[in-house]
Formats: C-alpha cells, sequence, structure tokens
C-alpha cells in the first residue's frame, strides 16, 4: 500500500521459458522482466489495495484473442494483480529485448482490452543502450492486468479519445 513493489519472473516462470517457450534465448536475458508496481496503484473495485502481483509467460496459442496480423512478439506475458481490474497510475516496466530490437529503437506495449475485445497500445518504450531491455518511457505503463507484449511502432494507429491511448483501426 505505501511502498512500490518490483515483480519480475520467479522460477517456474523462467524454468518454462528456457525449456518450451523461448529455449534459444540466454537465461540471464530473461531475467530482465520486471513491473513496478507503484504504491497504492493496484486496487480492487471497493478501493483495497492489492497485495500480490506474478507475471507469467504466456505460450502464443494460449491467448484470449489472435495476435495483431503483422506482429509476431517473441514474448508475451499475463501479468496480474488478483482482485485488481486496473492501475490508477502507469505501472512502469521492463521487458527482455528478446526480439533484439536495436538499441534506442521505439518500441509500443500491446495489451489485450477486455472490454474492447482487442489488442490495444497501451504504452510507448525504448530500447536500452546496451539492447537488452524495453523499458517504458517516462509516465507510461501498464493500465490493467492482462496479457502484454512489446512490438515495433507500426503506422495506421489512431487516437483512443477515451485513453488517450493509441489503437489500431481494423
Amino acid at each position: 500500500e505505501d511502498e512500490d513493489t518490483q515483480v519480475g519472473f520467479g522460477a517456474g516462470g523462467l524454468d518454462l521459458l528456457a525449456q518450451e517457450i523461448l529455449p534459444d534465448v540466454e537465461p540471464e536475458l530473461l531475467q530482465e522482466m520486471e513491473v513496478r508496481f507503484l504504491a497504492g496503484a493496484a486496487v480492487t473495485d471497493e478501493g483495497q489495495a492489492v497485495s500480490e502481483a506474478v507475471i507469467i509467460p504466456v505460450p502464443p496459442d494460449r491467448l484470449p484473442a489472435p495476435l495483431p496480423e503483422d506482429v509476431n512478439p517473441g514474448l508475451v506475458v499475463s501479468i496480474q494483480a488478483p482482485g485488481a481490474s486496473g492501475f490508477d497510475r502507469p505501472v512502469p516496466f521492463t521487458f527482455p529485448n528478446v526480439d533484439g530490437y536495436a538499441p534506442g529503437s521505439a518500441v509500443e506495449i500491446n495489451s489485450f482490452d477486455h472490454d474492447a475485445g482487442r489488442w490495444t497500445v497501451v504504452a510507448t518504450a525504448t530500447v536500452s543502450a546496451d539492447g537488452r531491455r524495453i523499458e517504458s518511457d517516462p509516465g507510461q505503463g501498464l493500465l490493467w492486468p492482462g496479457w502484454h507484449f512489446p512490438a515495433p511502432v507500426r503506422s495506421g494507429a489512431s487516437t483512443f479519445e477515451d485513453r488517450g491511448l493509441y489503437v489500431f483501426d481494423e
């Protein structure tokens, strides 16, 4: 409730990634995954702070909807804060750069929007100078629990007025 909480992959998630989902990616790179839940940002509908969170790697055939046609992310994760339906403030994150985007590249973070029933761009991020991480840009972050993945910036985005985000025309 009163302090930020950092969450990454646990041993089980790292084992699943290394053995089944991304066996060709160096295990140390996968340890770059991190979500920083800001103090009091993850709350229940009744306003109670959530005290647990988890990040789970998800195989592409286990997603709630097909990915957009023009993306093929190497890593999709489910980020959950049981009981929270959204975050009061954007939750900063770091993804491992498993797709090998160039240092300094702009990246968009896509999240599955349960209300709209589609993938939505919710944040911008930048690849670190050493190329190992994709880090949320200042003031950017995840807006709700669920499935998320990084992808290169794509054309065809339009403003999603209700949230001030970007969503792709279908």
